[in-house]
């Protein structure tokens, strides 16, 4: 298991933790490793999977988590993409598209989106205007990360994609003093939030999960596509990801 993050110290310490959560001698103990990755930079992606190739081929499972949280003001990725789009969606799509090649046969891919994605807009989609919401350019990169799956599990034999949100979930503390506030009585534990990816994992290709109490709290259950999702929309997404990042895919 390979646990990235941007922070080396700080990935290093959750991959101990993992292995310290797993009984001796059990199966994968001593192989949970932490690797740093700065998805705000596509030139760090393309690093990574070429200095760690050898530990990350034959890989079968790959959970594209990056979650960056609602920045303002406007931010910039190191190619100049905006942040939320440039870290949630399109490191993840030249990320995967790197190691496609190197994986076993069989491969699970869950992207993890948000409840905000049904406020996406994919017209927000590669955007540059500072003008524009924080808050707007990231439920557009949410929505895109739904997208990515549902492209990936079209696109590609021998690869299962599937997504979730964890709802109303804790993270750590962002935004203002009421938006704290509101989280700390009403969100639901990091660990139950978690539930949904963990279930997209065994769930059927192409499945979207999230909470099942108005997609807020709660078991894993379906979640809903927004209907923003048109092929077209798809389409549009992959080609625009494509030319943006570089990426080429296995045929």
């Amino acid at each position: 298991m390979v646990i990235t993050g941007r922070s080396e110290t700080a990935t290093r310490e959750a991959a101990d933790s993992v292995r310290a959560t797993l009984a001796d001698g059990q199966r994968g103990a001593q192989t949970v490793k932490g690797l740093a990755l700065e998805l705000g930079d596509l030139d760090s992606v393309k690093n990574f999977v070429t200095e760690h190739s050898a530990e990350l081929a034959g890989w079968t499972h790959l959970v594209n988590n990056a979650g960056a949280k609602i920045e303002s003001p406007y931010k910039s990725t190191a190619q100049g993409f905006e942040w939320h789009f440039g870290v949630n969606h399109l490191a993840h799509h030249l990320l995967t598209s790197l190691l496609l090649p190197i994986g076993a046969d069989t491969k699970r891919i869950i992207t993890v989106a948000s409840i905000v994605a049904r406020r996406g807009n994919p017209d927000h989609w590669g955007l540059t205007d500072c003008g524009i919401s924080a808050g707007t350019y990231y439920s557009a990169s949410k929505l895109a990360n739904l997208a990515f799956m549902l492209q990936l599990q079209d696109r590609f034999a021998g690869v299962s994609a599937s997504s979730a949100h964890p709802g109303f979930a804790k993270a750590e503390p962002y935004g203002n003093a009421i938006t704290r506030l509101g989280e700390n009585l009403l969100a639901q534990s990091a660990a139950a939030g978690a539930l949904p990816i963990a279930a997209a994992a065994l769930a059927e290709p192409g499945s979207y999960l999230g909470p099942n109490v108005f997609e807020l709290w709660g078991r894993p259950a379906k979640a809903n596509v927004p209907a923003t999702l048109s092929s077209e929309a798809l389409t549009t997404l992959w080609e625009l990801s494509n030319g943006l990042t570089g990426a080429i895919w296995p045929s």
